[in-house]
């Protein structure tokens, strides 16, 4: 990475990702390339003692154990390892919590490495972190950016690793189990809810005004009744005692309630909440709304993700579930919506880093390369100009994904041919390029893709689009993600088309477009197999749907 011809290709790397050119940045432009980035990082930089010139981060998903910050009772942990091995005496360890000692030892340079945890650095800027090291991949592209930003403050050569491996899943699992253990199941859920609205002898007491003053507390048999025979919005706060460390599973164990509680705040069944450390339990506070209210609070809750017309829809839905009244219903939709969508949007975090792994990995370009097609990766992710909510084009079209797109609620064949057309000059303008502009456009789509909870077909088609037009270099992943979006798109266009004539006659004008769009012919003739795939399956469907209505005892 220090080598001439690689610091070279960083630079102008760099600026072809900004945008710069000789007739609008000159200045910038040789500002970027008389930069020193090189730094003197000696192979025995370890020997020079205290305070260490240099320092590094390595970052573990567990606490303990083989691939964790300390040692168990049968296996040795990285802080460990790295003393032994290297050996390096001065070395700290974090875990979260209050323990700031060997914190602090790092930021004076009287650690040379840090061993922790995700939550380590946390608003610390020491400038001279050459490297960090991710023992697994991270829960998200956020989560490593955040990570790997801890090194290169002082905008010299640094390097940030993840050690992968794909073999059975060995990294995914590691996530997985973090994920399994944040969604329990949704019946374990609900049970969890239920056990809370129905507990009996839970402290409590009603104030008379918004200042909610401490008063004397009365014990309650059930906490749901006594909300629901209360007066329409009188205040009602409650104390729930919780146990750190339950010997059972059962509802005192805090992350249950602290869950649970959260999930009544989303439909308006808790007002405000506090956390009372010291005696281990939650101040409560609560009022009864009136009818409906309940459900209108679930509709707002729904909108972060929906448009208002799906949410509406949605909410429907919610009066004919099962339970004894409106909170009940509101708990169980809630609920399943999280499991059936806000769990699968945290899997697709967990799936686009495994992918950016592995496009890491892939060994059919120069590693220098493949090291500025990640960066790009995440460049284009966080800083696409099509992401931005007031961006216009140099002709002053208004052409911002995210608006058009209400954040991923919106979908039609309009926006899709609408945003086919980056490539074109009048979209991108004199100070980029068709090339460019389609990674800006990927960037954008990958961004809002990865928080729908629900389907969006124009920006399936689109991010098929994106890796038609750039090529897959023969990359499993992405040749598999090309396949897929092509595939949901055309599927969920088409039972979202209420005329089938336009919707086809929509499709051939998307495939004109790839074709003027410099797309392969393979790729072309790859799409029109999965069209004809997708066209099997809608008509299955529909056959077996058609023999079930008629076929019904």
């Amino acid at each position: 990475l220090q080598e001439a011809k690689a610091i070279q290709i960083i630079k102008e790397r760099f600026i072809e990702r900004e945008g710069l050119t000789e007739a609008n940045d000159k200045i910038k432009i040789q500002e970027i390339l008389d930069a020193k980035l090189k730094t003197n990082f000696e192979d025995y930089w370890l020997d020079s003692g205290k305070p260490y010139e240099q320092g590094g981060i390595v970052f573990c998903p567990h606490r303990q154990g083989s691939i964790g910050v300390l040692d168990t009772a049968t296996n040795r942990g990285i802080a460990s390892a790295i003393i032994q091995d290297l050996p390096c005496n001065d070395v700290g360890t974090f875990l979260g919590g209050d323990e700031m000692s060997d914190q602090d030892k790092f930021i004076n340079s009287d650690f040379a490495i840090m061993v922790a945890t995700k939550a380590f650095g946390m608003g610390i800027d020491k400038s001279n972190v050459r490297f960090t090291v991710n023992i697994n991949h991270s829960s998200s592209l956020e989560s490593f950016v955040q990570e790997a930003g801890r090194a290169g403050r002082d905008k010299k050569m640094a390097l940030a690793t993840i050690l992968y491996s794909d073999y059975s899943n060995v990294d995914k699992d590691v996530m997985m189990y973090f994920h399994n253990n944040t969604f329990k199941r949704a019946n374990h859920e609900k049970q969890v809810m239920n056990d809370l609205l129905s507990i009996k002898d839970i402290d409590f007491f009603l104030a008379e005004d918004e200042t909610i003053e401490e008063l004397d507390t009365v014990g309650v048999s059930g906490f749901l009744d006594t909300l629901l025979n209360s007066k329409p919005n009188q205040n009602i706060v409650s104390f729930l005692s919780y146990n750190d460390n339950p010997t059972h599973t059962g509802i005192d164990k805090y992350e249950y309630v602290a869950k649970a509680i959260y999930r009544m705040s989303c439909i308006g069944v808790v007002d405000d909440f506090t956390q009372d450390y010291p005696n281990k339990r939650f101040r409560i506070v609560t009022k009864r709304k009136a009818d409906g209210d309940y459900y209108q609070c679930l509709k707002d809750f729904l909108m972060r993700y929906y448009s208002a017309e799906r949410a509406e829809e949605e909410i429907q839905k919610a009066p004919l579930l099962k339970g004894n009244n409106e909170i009940h219903k509101c708990l169980g939709y809630l609920t399943e919506f999280i499991y059936d969508k806000i769990e699968v949007k945290r899997k697709r975090a967990i799936d686009d880093i495994r992918n950016f792994c592995i496009q890491g990995i892939n060994d059919n370009k120069n590693w220098l390369e493949t090291n500025e097609d990640l960066k790009d990766f995440i460049y284009y992710y966080f800083n696409s100009k099509y992401a931005k909510d007031d961006y216009i084009t140099e002709n002053g079209e208004p052409f911002s994904l995210t608006s058009d797109t209400e954040f991923g609620k919106e979908s039609s064949i309009d926006i899709l041919i609408k945003y086919l057309r980056v490539v074109d000059y009048d979209v991108y303008g004199s100070s980029g390029s068709p090339k460019d502009s389609i990674k800006h456009l990927q960037g954008a789509v990958r961004l809002i893709r990865r928080s729908l909870t629900d389907k969006n077909p124009a920006l399936a088609m689109l991010n098929a689009f994106c890796i038609a037009y750039l090529g897959t270099n023969n990359n499993e992943v992405l040749e598999q993600e090309l396949e897929n979006s092509y595939k949901d798109g055309y599927r969920d266009f088409y039972s979202q088309s209420p005329n089938k004539e336009l919707f086809y006659e929509n499709l051939e004008e998307f495939k004109r477009k790839l074709k003027t769009n410099y797309i392969s012919k393979k790729i072309i003739k790859e799409m029109h197999n999965w069209a004809t795939e997708c066209e099997l399956e809608i008509h299955h469907d529909w056959l077996e749907n058609f023999t079930k209505s008629y076929t019904q005892a």
